[in-house]
């Protein structure tokens, strides 16, 4: 996280990695992995990483929220809806202001 906030994205890339090689089913590693290859506009990647991060956790809040804001970048709202009310419902407990905002932002789709 340090060298994503520094915008040292090729040293996250790295450690992360680093991390999912030492664990594979590392959710939160796959996760931001993804991030850094989104933010680097390399989307494919990023969605990739996050259908591997899915299968190995469906369950996984914050993997929900990650497909939905790169669904909603790509122009896909119809996917973005599904995976942020995924997020809505996995979430509740975990992170109940952003899925107030989640809530707030589906109904901006309308």
């Amino acid at each position: 996280m340090v060298y994503y906030n520094k915008k040292e994205f090729s040293s996250a890339i790295r450690n992360y990695q680093k991390a999912i090689k030492i664990d594979p089913q590392n959710l939160e590693a796959l996760n931001n992995l993804a991030v850094v290859f989104k933010k680097l506009g390399q989307l494919e990647k990023a969605k990739a990483i996050l259908n591997q991060a899915l299968k190995l956790g469906a369950n996984h809040a914050g993997t929900h929220y990650n497909m939905a804001v790169l669904y909603e970048e790509i122009g896909n709202n119809k996917s973005a809806i599904h995976f942020y009310q995924e997020f809505a419902k996995l979430g509740s407990s975990s992170h109940p202001s952003l899925v107030q905002e989640v809530k707030e932002h589906i109904k901006s789709f309308r």
